[in-house]
């Protein structure tokens, strides 16, 4: 397929627009003072144009139009063939995440599993307000100096769905987390 072809087929709206992701990010710790920290260099969105399975151009999340990636045509060209809305359509939003982490929940499970730690909650007189509490070092609740006395055992499930939840629209989420070594 040649560049008049490509062209010409956009014109006539024969192409896939395609959201492409990869994420391989992961925890590598979990502290008082940091919160979860995450890591991994290889996250990305796009936003793709294919014509029979070939890349013809790409939108690379914060990053823009990339013709440098295996794509086809220029910048001008493509906005030719495909139209101003056409171009709208396959850029990012400003406070679009650069990230696609669909499940921070399972980051903190895969890094925590396997290890004795202990994961304990202290609800509030609201939901959306509680205390996390990480016990690294195997000991119990009733071992430690200080005042536990209103924190029950909950499971690395719910913790890491209490760690990593930010609330929604209507509601944010006032939560502590506690570690100790």
């Amino acid at each position: 397929m040649n560049k008049v072809e490509i062209i010409e087929m956009l014109e006539n709206g024969e192409y896939t627009v395609e959201f492409n992701s990869a994420c391989d990010c992961g925890v590598i710790s979990i502290t008082e003072i940091e919160g979860i920290e995450y890591a991994g260099n290889e996250c990305w969105q796009s936003n793709s144009i294919t014509i029979d399975g070939v890349l013809v151009a790409e939108f690379i999340s914060h990053e823009g139009y990339d013709p440098n990636n295996s794509c086809l045509l220029t910048y001008d060209e493509l906005e030719d063939a495909i139209g101003y809305k056409g171009i709208v359509a396959m850029q990012f939003a400003d406070n679009h995440d650069n990230h696609d982490h669909d499940d921070y929940q399972q980051m903190v499970i895969d890094f925590c599993e396997g290890k004795q730690w202990a994961y304990y909650r202290k609800d509030s007189d609201f939901a959306n307000v509680f205390d996390l509490l990480l016990v690294k070092n195997g000991k119990k609740l009733s071992e430690l100096n200080g005042d536990y006395s209103e924190y029950e055992v909950i499971t690395l499930e719910d913790f890491a769905y209490d760690v990593t939840n930010e609330g929604d629209d209507a509601t944010d989420i006032y939560s502590s987390l506690d570690v100790i070594e």
